[in-house]
């Protein structure tokens, strides 16, 4: 599966859709875990950036 990665002052970022993808379920649920609190920043366009590796730890938090 390739990603877009952006790196910004050294954190990884991809896209919803791409973070999706590697926890294999709907882009509405990673948009429903940045409501409950999972690490994400917002583009100058407007759509959320997933700071991979930060966000990956969240999830393995909240999936126990």
């Amino acid at each position: 599966m390739q990603m877009d990665i952006w790196t910004l002052n050294g954190v990884e970022y991809i896209t919803v859709q791409d973070f999706a993808k590697v926890c294999q379920v709907q882009r509405q649920t990673i948009y429903r875990w940045i409501y409950l609190g999972m690490p994400a920043a917002r583009s100058q366009a407007g759509s959320f950036l997933v700071p991979y590796k930060e966000a990956l730890e969240w999830v393995v938090d909240y999936r126990r």
